[in-house]
């Protein structure tokens, strides 16, 4: 299983694969205090298939 940050920028949906949800929170926080990325337009989700 990945888990994938998706992430509503503009007109367009950004996605970026992770190999575990605490990278993807990570990485959603850093959108947030780094780069003023609004929080409510990132999201973190598992992907994958058993």
């Amino acid at each position: 299983m990945a888990w994938m940050m998706l992430w509503a920028f503009r007109l367009s949906i950004v996605q970026v694969e992770f190999s575990s949800e605490e990278l993807c929170e990570a990485a959603k926080v850093e959108l947030v205090e780094e780069h003023g990325a609004a929080q409510e337009h990132i999201a973190c989700v598992r992907v994958g298939w058993k």
